[in-house]
């Protein structure tokens, strides 16, 4: 799965935008770790999706004190 933080995948064309894939975490987690909780949660909702990658990728420190991650999964176009 490829994600990144910019609105494309150089080299790649997007062929069909599947949806928004979002999770978020409270601060019970040390940063680091919720961070990549949000990551795993993301991709899990990006493949059951049937998507290649995740574009927009944003990590963000909520107002409750945890984590929201957000991104766009996104099917590429074979070459």
């Amino acid at each position: 799965m490829i994600v990144t933080t910019t609105d494309n995948v150089p080299g790649q064309k997007i062929a069909k935008i599947l949806g928004v894939v979002h999770d978020s975490r409270t601060a019970w987690a040390s940063g680091k770790k919720a961070q990549d909780l949000i990551m795993k949660e993301l991709v899990k909702q990006a493949e059951a999706l049937g998507a290649d990658a995740i574009i927009g990728l944003k990590l963000e420190l909520a107002s409750f004190g945890g984590y929201i991650g957000t991104g766009t999964a996104v099917k590429l176009e074979k070459t």
